[in-house]
């Protein structure tokens, strides 16, 4: 019974991660699609699932109301500043709206791709909180709009806690606890940390040190010593799927019961809540560290391209992706943490603890500083988690060594 259940997890997930897969491939700017040259063009960075409610409800609902047509793209997020480059230098318009993940917004402002929207501050909706249009400021200019803010909670398997005895860790401390309690009692590692590589695990150190009150781009002060000191320690005790753990492969981990803690983004609820009905999962909104509890806030924000040739059209397509009608939508069809707090009344029941760990987590949401040379810093402490965690090499030293390589690297990017 288990087996099967096991099988129809891992055959769902994978289903899934395929449709992403394949949605990437079938269109993209730049491969000859512009069937209607007089459509707005919108491009994001959308799962399958999340395409089907953006052309199927949105999108439509916005063309029936204002008479203008749409055609929406797939590029994915590192894509996007090599094709606006493209675009620009070649004096072609063919991108008049973006969402761009907000981790990677500091390359279009410095390369000149993005228009100055400060002019229009007043369209963001009162309902939006301030600190959510922080990411789209460089300067004291605004650039780009809030869309879709995202953070992850924490997942945790109930039923093991229970059996344990155990309840979610809310301090570094009960962390470490309950990673030694379930390695000890089960003779393996049952936390499970995004050690995969690449941006699931830089993102999670970058929490790690906010939470012990380092600088994380300063990369060796105290805070970052501090930070990779303790999950030196805790590594003793990770699950050993942590070595494939992302944004998709958490899931599964979570579903076959490999794991029984563990962070990711909100769209995990859906998967393994709502699609696959697992009742043992629980969710909240996470630890604190020595200086406190802090959450990175991804998801993507909206743009316009410094060459559009329809910015009203563009400016109002965006006006209508924050209306609280839009974010109702999104917040209920695709389990997406709305930028709003007057979106949450139409959160069907099962739903509402999930949203309420949303919630607080965002409470004590950051946004990771944009600089231009993030893909140096995040391959370097990816560098630092391997050699230290992994390996057990000297903190400090480690640390040191690296920031140099880094400080090398930085003149690349700027």
């Amino acid at each position: 019974m288990k087996r099967a259940f096991v099988k129809q997890v891992r055959a769902g997930l994978c289903f899934i991660m395929l449709l992403g897969v394949v949605g990437v491939c079938v269109v993209s700017v730049g491969c000859g699609r512009r069937e209607d040259p007089d459509a707005l063009r919108v491009v994001m960075n959308l799962s399958e699932e999340e395409w089907a409610v953006m052309r199927g409800q949105v999108l439509p609902a916005f063309t029936e109301q204002t008479g203008t047509r749409v055609q929406a793209f797939q590029v994915g997020s590192g894509q996007l500043i090599s094709q606006l480059e493209a675009l620009v230098g070649a004096g072609r318009a063919e991108i008049d709206l973006f969402a761009q993940d907000n981790m990677s917004l500091a390359a279009l402002v410095n390369r000149g791709l993005v228009r100055d929207l400060s002019e229009y501050t007043d369209q963001i909706p009162a309902a939006v909180p301030e600190h959510l249009t922080d990411a789209g400021r460089f300067e004291g200019k605004l650039y780009f709009l809030p869309f879709r803010p995202n953070v992850q909670i924490t997942y945790f398997n109930t039923r093991a806690f229970a059996e344990h005895g155990l309840t979610p860790p809310q301090t570094w401390a009960e962390l470490l606890t309950v990673a030694r309690t379930f390695y000890e009692k089960e003779g393996s590692g049952r936390f499970v940390f995004k050690g995969y590589g690449s941006a699931p695990t830089a993102t999670q150190i970058y929490e790690y040190i906010l939470q012990a009150g380092g600088d994380p781009l300063a990369f060796d002060d105290e805070g970052c010593v501090a930070a990779f000191s303790f999950l030196q320690e805790l590594g003793r005790y990770f699950s050993p799927e942590s070595s494939r753990a992302k944004w998709d492969s958490m899931n599964e981990i979570l579903a076959r019961q490999e794991g029984y803690l563990g962070q990711n983004w909100p769209f995990g609820v859906a998967v393994l809540v709502q699609q696959f009905g697992l009742d043992f999962i629980g969710t909240y909104g996470g630890w604190s560290g020595p200086a406190g509890r802090a959450h990175v806030v991804g998801g993507d924000v909206l743009g316009i391209p410094v060459n559009s040739e329809r910015v009203e059209a563009a400016l109002a397509l965006s006006a209508f992706l924050q209306s609280v009608e839009v974010q109702e939508m999104l917040v209920r069809e695709l389990g997406w943490p709305s930028i709003r707090d007057d979106a949450y009344g139409e959160v069907p029941e099962w739903q509402r603890p999930h949203f309420a760990s949303v919630q607080d987590a965002l409470k004590h949401g950051v946004f990771r500083k944009n600089v231009a040379w993030w893909p140096a810093y995040q391959q370097m402490v990816v560098q630092a988690y391997q050699q230290i965690v992994l390996q057990g090499e000297d903190v400090q030293e480690t640390l040191t060594r690296l920031k140099q390589q880094l400080e090398d690297e930085k003149g690349r990017f700027e």
